[in-house]
């Protein structure tokens, strides 16, 4: 965002823009370096989103196979199913060893875990395998 703002002040100011008396030669330089420092956290947000999608996109391929051979799958299709309705009717997993001062933050997690966790389970649906493509074009295909 700021890369662009940067960017139209300079057309703006045509070739006087580049000159040191000016403040958008500085802002040029110092807009281009936010925005390699914006894409070194720009992919450790994709690498830890990738990485946290990892396990439950194994477990969705599982319970494909698990559907593709009934027999075989049962008690992994079983499990599966069993899984979802406790996390439906009970929430998820629940927080043992908090620090008192972390407690209301444990809280909020504990009831936001399920909440993500179907949200992933939807995309990995939805996308599958591309979605580690789509996750490293993203940013060029909006700008």
């Amino acid at each position: 965002m700021l890369w662009q703002v940067v960017n139209e002040a300079l057309q703006i100011a045509a070739g006087v823009g580049y000159m040191k008396e000016y403040p958008y030669e500085r802002l040029l330089r110092d807009a281009r370096i936010n925005l390699i420092f914006e894409g070194t956290n720009e992919i450790l947000r994709c690498f830890i989103a990738l990485s946290g999608m990892q396990g439950p996109g194994d477990r969705l391929a599982q319970l494909a196979e698990a559907i593709k051979y009934p027999l075989k799958g049962y008690g992994l299709a079983i499990d599966f199913v069993v899984d979802k309705i406790k996390t439906q009717y009970y929430g998820g997993e629940r927080l043992d060893n908090v620090h008192p001062s972390l407690k209301r933050e444990a809280v909020l997690f504990e009831d936001w875990v399920p909440e993500l966790s179907t949200a992933v389970e939807k995309t990995l649906r939805k996308h599958g395998k591309e979605i580690s493509e789509m996750q490293l074009c993203r940013g060029v295909s909006q700008t």
